[in-house]
């Protein structure tokens, strides 16, 4: 999704201007803490976890609808699915169960997704590095390590600084840059087997931005 189209117009009520909301659903503990830390704590983030539950591209589809309708929202509120490729089953059947998020999010500007391969975690290391050489889960996890003296352990809470998370942006774009992938054109990225990738920077951006950060 590209910031053009999610950038909201500035309204105002009274003396106060308009914070736009965002809906972000999530298909696992590492995403649901990394959105939990500090820097994102504002009642205008909703965050929804489908851990322990149906995670299929569908179900996170039909939950995001479900908020969104809750929540009534107007022209600049955002909503967002967080996912990754996951390397295990069929990779077919995947990729197709991801064409309909790409299909789901086609239909409405305010609708945006953040996707990670070979996981989520390659996300956590652009905090770090520019994120070369990853291709599988093994290749993320033990690059990720070596930040962490060695130990690093799923579903711990962050508390990465702005400038870590303005650097992982940074890395992010010039990943994209470097494999000729765009992340405002989904529907040909998930279609492709790339090495190590994410276009969570661009929710974060957005965020960051909303937020003034």
């Amino acid at each position: 999704m590209s910031r053009n189209k999610l950038k909201a117009k500035e309204r105002k009520s009274g003396k106060r201007s308009y914070l736009k909301l965002f809906i972000i659903i999530v298909e696992g503990e590492t995403e649901e803490q990394y959105f939990k830390q500090e820097i994102f704590r504002n009642k205008r983030i909703k965050l929804i976890s489908s851990i322990g539950k149906n995670s299929d591209p569908e179900s996170l589809i039909r939950a995001t609808d479900v908020k969104a309708r809750q929540e009534k929202l107007i022209t600049g509120d955002q909503v967002w699915i967080v996912l990754d490729r996951d390397e295990q089953g069929n990779q077919r059947s995947k990729r197709e169960k991801l064409r309909k998020v790409v299909d789901w999010q086609a239909k409405d500007d305010s609708r945006g997704i953040a996707f990670s391969s070979p996981q989520f975690e390659y996300w956590l290391l652009l905090h770090y590095e520019k994120g070369t050489g990853v291709t599988t889960k093994k290749d993320c996890l033990e690059k990720l390590k070596k930040h962490h003296n060695g130990r690093y352990k799923k579903n711990v809470q962050f508390s990465y600084s702005r400038e870590e998370i303005y650097q992982a942006c940074e890395h992010s774009k010039e990943r994209l840059s470097q494999l000729g992938i765009s992340a405002t054109n989904m529907r040909e990225t998930i279609d492709k087997d790339h090495s190590g990738y994410s276009t969570v920077h661009v929710l974060v951006e957005e965020i960051l931005d909303s937020m003034q950060l």
